[in-house]
């Protein structure tokens, strides 16, 4: 392991601990359902754009009542239109006013989800707190959440469920996975189906064994760390 690596590497160490207190001081209520759509909601928003841009667009969504009905009687086509509608007007970001770059594509997807899981005959508090693994779970939900993929799946469990089990793969846990070794230049960039999501995390769970820690503790960890390297302008 080389100087930077290293480096990294201790950091991630150091504050594992930190993060399993701020863990055990989180609450675990459970979401109501309509929590549950807003959190998958932002996480179907979040995708290639800006986080704080992803919450105002959920924001929004939540205060024209989208989520409230989800399981009412609006045809498809309306659904999808109300979602269309109020991701092409201009979202306050920070007191900038930013336009959403995929409210078609959005609209779309977050409308498809809804009419599968209300096509499959169940809730989605029923997906995400049943007794299942983890594991499991996230293929279940990938199958009927149009738009996800394991690392958009694997974050919305997290913050649904307090869940720790799952890695989420970002950037951020790739670039430090491949500066301390465990994964190749290519693995970072190539298109992730789940198989290949499974085997680099698989990888990555190892790697929390060997520190001590739950896999999410330590991504947590790896997300912090990456951060702060990146602003040194060390990417």
């Amino acid at each position: 392991m080389n100087h930077i690596a290293s480096r990294l590497d201790n950091a991630v160490r150091a504050l594992c601990p930190d993060i399993a207190r701020r863990v055990e001081k989180r609450s675990e209520r459970r979401s109501t359902e309509i929590g549950l759509w807003r959190e998958l909601a932002c996480c179907v928003l979040s995708s290639q754009v800006s986080y704080q841009l992803a919450l105002s667009a959920t924001e929004r969504l939540s205060r024209i009542g989208v989520f409230s009905r989800v399981y009412g009687n609006d045809s498809s086509s309306v659904f999808h239109q109300q979602i269309f509608e109020a991701l092409s007007a201009p979202l306050n970001v920070e007191g900038r006013q930013i336009r959403y770059r995929f409210p078609k594509t959005k609209a779309a997807q977050l409308s498809v989800t809804r009419d599968r899981i209300k096509s499959a005959d169940i809730r989605l508090s029923t997906l995400v707190y049943c007794k299942q693994n983890d594991y499991e779970k996230r293929r279940r939900i990938m199958s009927l959440v149009c738009g996800f993929g394991p690392k958009q799946t694997s974050m919305f469990l997290r913050n649904a469920s307090s869940s720790y089990s799952l890695a989420i793969l970002d950037r951020h846990a790739l670039r430090f996975m491949n500066v301390v070794g465990l994964v190749s230049e290519q693995e970072i960039t190539m298109s992730s189906t789940l198989r290949q999501y499974e085997a680099i995390e698989g990888r990555f769970d190892r790697y929390a064994v060997g520190i001590g820690y739950p896999t999410g503790y330590v991504d947590w960890a790896v997300w912090i760390v990456m951060r702060a390297f990146h602003g040194m302008g060390r990417s």
